[in-house]
């Protein structure tokens, strides 16, 4: 999953390109989050790259959000190698984290996937644009999220 990014501000949650939910919550996502913090309203800005069974693991690489990156353009890619979720920022690798037992990376749910503007991603609430997103089941190497950029 790789798109274009410009967080216009902080403290919000939104979806760049997901996959879910279904009865069980059960998603794949790329998007920006606060995070989970002690009580899930979330304790930052993240960028965040993952899936979640809804039941037996969420996995995410969840990478902070440079101060830099507000009002700019940023290119992010979330990649699952077989054992890792992997979040590249810019071409560069900025986060990965081992998957849980019985993650196989994107997960297969009833509903569609949907990226922005779709229904949860409002372009209106004038917090983030979002541009060329785009989903591959090849390998997305750290090679090829730089010649994105």
């Amino acid at each position: 999953m790789a798109a274009w990014v410009k967080p216009t501000e902080q403290d919000y949650f939104r979806d760049i390109i997901e996959h879910g939910f279904d009865n069980n919550l059960a998603e794949t996502f790329l998007r920006i989050s606060r995070g989970e913090g002690a009580d899930y309203t979330g304790d930052g800005n993240y960028y965040e790259v993952g899936s979640s069974d809804g039941v037996n693991y969420y996995d995410s690489v969840l990478v902070p959000i440079p101060p830099g990156d507000i009002g700019n353009w940023v290119f992010l890619a979330g990649t699952f190698d077989g054992t890792n979720w992997n979040l590249y920022r810019n071409g560069a690798l900025a986060g990965s984290v081992a998957a849980s037992t019985g993650d196989i990376g994107a997960i297969d749910v009833t509903n569609a996937w949907t990226s922005a503007p779709a229904a949860r991603m409002r372009i209106s609430s004038g917090r983030a644009s979002f541009s060329a997103a785009q989903l591959t089941n090849r390998p997305f190497s750290q090679m090829r999220c730089r010649l994105r950029t």
